[in-house]
């Protein structure tokens, strides 16, 4: 088995009810009966006691507990089977929680993000308190203390399919179709965005997406907008999109908004098309929030319920993103941008590495050539 499928079955039946739960265990049995890309994959069904985080949505270390449960099991699974080399989680945080990591940073802490929501509930909660939500807990051995916090290293790929069984199914679908590779009638085209203090970072990440075989187009300047963004992002399609510019977790504010200190014409999830021609690409960002996954199940289905990764799963693109602030220096690619440029100097237009994998070598290699860490590394 070279991927594993951590899957609550029994909070989805508790959460979705039996007959949704019952269709997504089918779908994915039928998926990995058929070995799309050589993929040998297995359900990995894992459960906790949620009663106590249950009780007390709000509180971190509840979640944690939860996690941690969870995480033993998978540990148990990677033990017998040395040569698994992918974690794909299965539902959204109210169903398989998100580690909760404080952020020990004081500009940009995530304590300030919580003012966008409202309600008492888990999301609020972690953020409220300063904690960053994050998966690669699950795919490490164990943290490694620095500068008086944990680190987390990845040794898997690890990824997540959120949020509905729809969207899910979407997913998995779209990796069938294209037998896990990138959507051969745009092959090799990439596109980057960014401006202001990201600017020397997507030129990085262009350079290592041209270097890695990649036909690729840039915005990257103080003035490109809304239509123009969508014009190269959806009506081009491109196979690889590195969209950087200031996000949170369902809006993106182009470059001309950003120059004239105005939010008239972002760019939102609303933008992002109802039909398949973002499928089986992969788009990555160093904004804010842009990865943040926000619980239907936990908001309800509102308008501060919408962010990016639904939206872009339930189109069948993969989409990495920071679920917390995003970094960057005006004087060097540092932080956010150094991480994303590592992971596009680890693409390869020949589809020899996964996306899940290079990520995690990108992580890797961050976290083995920085000498000297700072809470925003």
């Amino acid at each position: 088995m070279t991927s594993a499928e951590p899957a609550p079955l029994n909070r989805l039946r508790q959460l979705w009810g039996v007959e949704q739960t019952a269709a997504l265990t089918a779908e994915l049995d039928n998926f990995m009966s058929k070995q799309p890309g050589g993929v040998v994959a297995g359900i990995l069904p894992v459960d906790a006691d949620y009663a106590a985080w249950d009780r007390n949505r709000c509180l971190p270390d509840a979640a944690n507990d939860v996690a941690r449960s969870i995480a033993a099991q998978i540990d148990v699974v990677r033990a017998a089977n040395p040569s698994l080399r992918h974690l794909v989680m299965i539902g959204d945080d109210v169903a398989l929680p998100f580690f909760r990591i404080a952020d020990g940073t004081t500009t940009a802490n995530e304590s300030s993000y919580s003012q966008g929501f409202t309600g008492n509930n888990s999301l609020v909660g972690a953020l409220a308190r300063g904690y960053v939500q994050s998966d690669d807990p699950y795919a490490t051995t164990r943290g490694i203390a620095v500068n008086g916090r944990e680190l987390f290293v990845p040794e898997l790929a690890v990824g997540r399919l959120v949020e509905t069984k729809d969207d899910i199914v979407e997913a998995l679908d779209t990796f069938e179709t294209h037998q896990g590779r990138l959507d051969p009638t745009t092959a090799t085209s990439a596109l980057v965005t960014g401006y202001d203090f990201l600017t020397d970072g997507a030129n990085s990440i262009a350079g290592a997406l041209a270097t890695d075989g990649f036909s690729t187009t840039s915005l990257i300047s103080e003035a490109w907008n809304t239509a123009q963004l969508i014009d190269r992002l959806i009506v081009a399609d491109p196979d690889i999109a590195s969209i950087n510019a200031h996000f949170d977790h369902n809006r993106a504010l182009p470059a001309d908004q950003n120059a004239a200190g105005t939010e008239n014409d972002l760019f939102t999830v609303d933008d992002l098309p109802n039909d398949d021609r973002l499928a089986a690409g992969l788009l990555f960002s160093m904004g804010c929030h842009g990865g943040l996954s926000v619980s239907d199940i936990e908001l309800g289905v509102t308008a501060d319920a919408a962010d990016w990764a639904q939206a872009f799963s339930g189109n069948g693109a993969q989409w990495i993103a920071n679920t917390g602030f995003g970094y960057g220096d005006t004087e060097l690619v540092a932080y956010s941008e150094r991480l994303m440029t590592l992971f596009a100097e680890e693409l390869a237009a020949d589809g020899s590495i996964t996306t899940g994998e290079a990520l995690s070598m990108a992580k890797r290699t961050y976290a083995s050539t920085t000498q000297v860490w700072s809470p925003y590394d």
